[in-house]
């Protein structure tokens, strides 16, 4: 499979997700002030059962475009390449069995490639003084 062809796939397969996503992110961002725009989110969280897994869905395919068109890109200076071997598979089946899959769990390298998806870096941070204090993603 190309690259267009997956992308195409991917795109298609959850295009009423992401438009129903990203009307609700457009109404939060026209709101005027932080406090209202908590309230809309919480709102949003509450009212709508489905929200919470459109954006899991969306983050879902936001991942597999980006490792759709990155595939020759390295995640922890290991390349793709050499992860899919280890999972047994090759980008377009792991993109489509673990990636989209809804409900399946996510895999430490989509704990890596999110916070690139969504150009942030997560810290976490444990309190147990046996284990290593922090963690980050990238």
């Amino acid at each position: 499979m190309e690259k267009g062809e997956g992308l195409f796939k991917i795109t298609k397969k959850y295009e009423k997700v992401k438009d129903e996503v990203v009307n609700h992110l457009k109404e939060l961002a026209e709101s005027r002030d932080n406090i209202n725009a908590l309230r809309l989110l919480f709102d949003l969280f509450n009212s709508n059962i489905n929200f919470d897994y459109s954006m899991v869905q969306l983050l879902r395919i936001m991942i597999a475009n980006y490792l759709t068109l990155n595939s020759d890109k390295e995640i922890n200076e290991v390349g793709l390449d050499i992860l899919m071997l280890v999972h047994n598979m090759s980008l377009q089946e792991f993109i489509f069995l673990e990636v989209l899959e809804p409900y399946k769990e996510a895999k430490s390298i989509i704990f890596n490639i999110a916070p690139l998806v969504l150009r942030i870096s997560i810290n976490s941070f444990v309190f147990d003084p046996i284990e290593e204090p922090s963690v980050s993603f990238p």
